[in-house]
């Protein structure tokens, strides 16, 4: 069975949320894959819609709403016509927003998580554009202002999909404080029964914390998380709380600078303090949350302040 919706973004607005909450509904049957990023890879869209439904939805069981979420499906301008072409006009989206400047702190920290950043939070922001010139994928990775346009990235969708096709969600607001609702209002539009309350109640996809390095000046045996490695002077060590470590082995001078420049500039805070948030947002985001208001119905002046 080929999905009939599908939840396209933004990243960092609490889409892993709604993805563990849709997979416990009995009508409901989401991806294995927690981002299965079909329409996104040119190596997975190639093979076509018979290896998109064998290879990712193996289990549907005759659910009556069958979907997967890949939050950079409303940022590549290519996808939405790669959606219509494959899936056609009958698809139903759901997305939510965050507040632009706290996504672009949140993308901003889970680049350190992954051992791709080591800038401070305002360089990074001011070179965007010169990182972003690398390639579509550099683009996606060190996009912290782009991805926040989401006004552009919305008409795309619209100029191919009708607007009743599409549930729009407030992250603050149906995500963090009254995720019940919003939950109730997702499975109505998705023609399942609303009424069910997933087990657990509201729960939270947690901020995962950023990659840590250590170097190691002297044979070490380290146990952690289940693993067991065995370093030497030279190697690298990188732990995050609840993950297995990673041990990079005879670390060049060039991982290992990057490394410095991560020790110096890792973020100690989870969230961007309510001026700095408010500040970004105006600088850099103000006429498109206008254009969002009027897109999505909703008052977002909270975003401004």
């Amino acid at each position: 069975m080929l999905p009939n919706f599908l939840c396209i973004g933004a990243q960092k607005s609490g889409t892993t949320t709604l993805l563990n909450q849709l997979g416990k509904h009995p009508d409901i049957y989401m991806s294995p894959a927690r981002e299965t990023q079909f329409f996104l890879l040119d190596h997975l869209y190639s093979q076509g819609p018979v290896f998109y439904e064998t290879h990712f939805f193996p289990g549907w069981d005759g659910q009556k709403a069958v979907g997967e979420k890949t939050p950079e499906y409303l940022y590549d301008p290519a996808i939405p016509q790669r959606i219509a072409d494959t899936l056609g006009s009958g698809m139903r989206f759901v997305a939510s927003f965050r507040s632009p400047a706290q996504r672009a702190f949140s993308h901003y920290r889970h680049n350190f998580q992954q051992f791709w950043e080591d800038l401070g939070f305002e360089e990074a922001l001011a070179r965007e554009q010169e990182r972003s010139a690398a390639g579509r994928y550099q683009r996606m990775r060190y996009g912290y202002l782009d991805r926040g346009l989401y006004s552009h990235q919305v008409q795309r969708y619209l100029a191919l999909f009708p607007r009743d096709a599409f549930l729009f969600l407030v992250y603050e607001q149906d995500i963090v404080k009254d995720q019940q609702h919003a939950l109730r209002r997702l499975f109505s539009f998705l023609g399942v029964d609303a009424g069910f309350v997933p087990p657990g109640g509201a729960i939270s996809a947690g901020r995962a914390q950023p990659m840590t390095p250590r170097f190691i000046d002297q044979p070490e045996h380290i146990e952690q998380e289940g693993a067991k490695l065995e370093a030497l002077p030279g190697d690298l060590l990188l732990t995050r709380p609840m993950m297995k470590p990673r041990l990079i082995k005879g670390a060049s001078d060039r991982t290992r600078e990057f490394s410095r420049r991560v020790l110096k500039n890792l973020p100690q805070q989870t969230s961007l303090a309510r001026d700095q948030e408010l500040d970004i947002n105006r600088r850099h985001f103000t006429a498109d949350i206008e254009a969002l208001q009027k897109q999505l119905g909703v008052d977002l002046s909270h975003w401004l302040g």
